[in-house]
């Protein structure tokens, strides 16, 4: 849906009010143009509806004011161009960061009021703008439309899951939706979202590695784990074996590669898979991971003689 090839009129204002202000007017398809009258049930139907006019015309929207009745009911809202307003020209001598929206005084809005028979009603649509439209090409960018769907995330975790960078990440949605432009978002805007949900997740990481841990043991009686904290709750050290390494531990335990050349910054602690050789002269993977800190120069010798113990165990 494209508004009539991103055709723009460009209308001068009477020369006598400002004669260097030029008034644009979008041209979009009239069922994706507001007007006054126009009802709707709820004031997310309003936004979606606006907003997807302002992406066919090649602006980007943002809420500006609303007013409540006593009984915290909102009974008029009021939604602008992004390029709204104008900035200050006071100066206090800070330095401040350059922004890429910049703000033109548009006039263009759309205001709806509670109607007295349910939902809202569109009461002024300002159409006119003080600035050219987005082309096509570049609507993508528009902080409106930009937004990260509920699968995207998914992928994205998925992706987290298995080491792939966040730019690798963007390129895979990228491709798959044709194009960057396809995507709804910036790899910014992907940066944002994982740095968000690592926020989210921080100080609770010790509480779900031990719940996959739990979870890990239901599947499997065989899968055996230890966790070590101290006086502040944090996981100072943490071992796991599941079936597998167990019973090549009990077989070839007499060759066991202790590898600690892996460390995990964040956390300061040392990661320390546990490989063994068979009696061929191969090697395979034990399974059995310990997590440790600096300061710990051994792993606690029960979590060893678990691995050749058939009962399972664990510490909070």
């Amino acid at each position: 849906m494209e508004a009539n090839n991103g055709i723009l009129l460009p209308m001068e204002t009477d020369p006598e009010t400002n004669p260097s202000v030029s008034i644009f007017y979008p041209q979009v398809i009239g069922e994706f143009t507001p007007f006054q009258g126009q009802q709707f049930e709820t004031l997310e139907e309003v936004y979606d509806f606006y907003n997807q006019y302002a992406r066919e015309a090649g602006f980007s929207v943002r809420s500006y004011s609303s007013k409540k009745s006593k009984d915290g009911e909102v009974i008029r809202k009021e939604y602008v161009c992004n390029k709204e307003g104008s900035w200050s020209t006071e100066t206090s001598g800070v330095v401040k960061r350059r922004r890429g929206v910049g703000r033109e005084s548009c006039k263009a809005r759309l205001v709806v009021v509670k109607s007295k028979y349910g939902g809202y009603v569109v009461t002024i649509f300002e159409e006119a703008h003080s600035h050219p439209m987005t082309t096509p090409r570049r609507r993508h960018l528009l902080k409106s439309h930009r937004r990260i769907s509920g699968v995207n995330q998914l992928v994205a975790q998925q992706l987290i899951s298995v080491n792939v960078s966040t730019h690798q990440q963007y390129d895979i949605l990228a491709t798959q939706a044709g194009g960057i432009e396809n995507v709804g978002f910036t790899q910014q805007d992907m940066y944002n979202s994982n740095r968000d949900r690592r926020m989210k997740i921080k100080g609770h990481d010790g509480e779900m590695l031990f719940d996959h841990f739990m979870n890990e043991q239901e599947k499997n009686p065989g899968f055996i784990f230890k966790v070590e904290t101290n006086i502040e709750h944090k996981i100072t050290r943490c071992f796991w074996a599941d079936a597998i390494s167990r019973q090549s531990y009990k077989f070839y335990g007499d060759a066991v590669i202790f590898d600690t050349t892996y460390n995990t910054n964040r956390y300061c602690m040392i990661f320390a898979p546990i490989m063994g050789v068979n009696k061929y002269g191969q090697t395979h993977d034990k399974r059995n991971c310990p997590m440790l800190q600096k300061s710990s120069s051994i792993v606690d010798k029960d979590a060893f003689n678990g691995m050749d113990n058939s009962s399972s165990s664990q510490d909070d």
